[in-house]
C-alpha cells in the first residue's frame, strides 16, 4: 500500500514537469527561419547546376544596429 501511494506520487511529479510543445515551438522555428536564405542559396546552386549555368549569391546586407544614437550638429544655431 505504501509502495502504491509513493509510486503515484513519483508518477504526479513526473507528469507535472511535463512542458507544452506549443510553448517550444517558436525556439525551433527561430533557427529554420534563419536558416532559409542558405538553404535556397543551396537549392538554387543545384537548380543552376543541373542546367548549366552559374548561379551568383546575391550580397547579403549586413545586419544594422537597431540603435541609432543622436546625431551631434557642430553648426552653430542660427538666430
Amino acid at each position: 500500500s505504501r509502495r502504491r501511494k509513493r509510486l503515484i506520487s513519483n508518477f504526479n511529479i513526473k507528469v507535472k514537469k511535463m512542458v507544452c510543445l506549443a510553448c517550444l515551438l517558436p525556439l525551433f522555428f527561430i533557427p529554420i527561419i534563419n536558416a532559409l536564405p542558405l538553404l535556397f542559396d543551396f537549392l538554387m546552386g543545384k537548380l543552376y547546376l543541373v542546367m548549366g549555368w552559374e548561379y551568383k549569391k546575391p550580397e547579403r546586407v549586413p545586419p544594422a544596429c537597431p540603435y541609432k544614437p543622436p546625431v551631434a550638429s557642430s553648426s552653430s544655431p542660427l538666430i
